[in-house]
């Protein structure tokens, strides 16, 4: 079954950038597999209203990627802000929350994040490696791993579903259901928006931004699918 990529969501400090530029290289056959898209605050257009921006973009990840090293943690941004966020989402089951040390640092152990999974193995920093690139190597075929089991687990779902009599309600089954076909005909759908998408929309008050907002989700989704697609067809 063709999945739709994860939406992958980078959260880091800015003085990390170049490890994080090295880390999406090393990504980069999962996207060119389909598996994931990718968005970082380096995607903000300028004159942008970048918190908001922040926030919608980490409301609607599929996978967090915390970029953890000493000004990470001091970051009141990075700490307070994203990975409080993530952390809750994770502990919902809204996303995956994946910690990616780049640099050691003394008592990430006693973060909320530690509760859930550390690359590369063991914890180690990446810069600890004799040969970082194996260390980002490492890192990256463990995330593969987290997608692979967070699809199959989502195929598990949908099986049970697909055999049960009773579906649930139509904001239950929509949050749950992936489209059997995707085309540039499709009509829009709150069946392509995630709960978190949705919850996330039900927080706008102004009835035209919320439809501005709906609509914008709901394209960005149906354009992933459709390159999922196409590189399935591909391979």
């Amino acid at each position: 079954m063709a999945h739709a990529p994860f939406r992958v969501f980078y959260s880091y400090s800015h003085k990390d950038v170049r490890m994080l530029d090295r880390l999406r290289r090393h990504m980069a056959m999962l996207r060119r597999q389909g598996l994931i898209t990718e968005w970082y605050d380096r995607e903000i257009e300028a004159g942008s209203a970048w918190r908001r921006e922040i926030e919608r973009e980490l409301e609607a990840a599929d996978v967090i990627l915390l970029l953890v090293s000493a000004d990470f943690l001091a970051s009141d941004f990075c700490y307070e802000q994203e990975m409080t966020r993530a952390v809750e989402r994770a502990r919902r089951g809204e996303a995956v929350v994946i910690g990616v040390m780049l640099r050691p640092v003394d008592g990430w152990d006693a973060t909320p994040f530690a509760e859930f999974q550390v690359v590369p193995r063991g914890a180690r920093p990446i810069t600890r490696w004799s040969d970082t690139d194996e260390g980002y190597s490492d890192a990256v075929e463990r995330i593969r791993t987290a997608l692979q089991e967070r699809a199959a687990a989502g195929d598990d779902q949908r099986r049970r579903g697909s055999r049960s009599p009773a579906r649930g309600t139509p904001r239950a089954e929509a949050e749950s259901a992936e489209p059997a076909t995707v085309s540039d005909t499709t009509p829009l759908d709150d069946a392509y928006l995630t709960a978190a998408q949705l919850a996330l929309l039900d927080r706008i008050e102004d009835p035209e931004q919320r439809e501005r907002e709906r609509q914008q989700m709901i394209m960005q989704r149906r354009q992933e699918m459709l390159r999922a697609v196409a590189q399935n067809f591909r391979t």
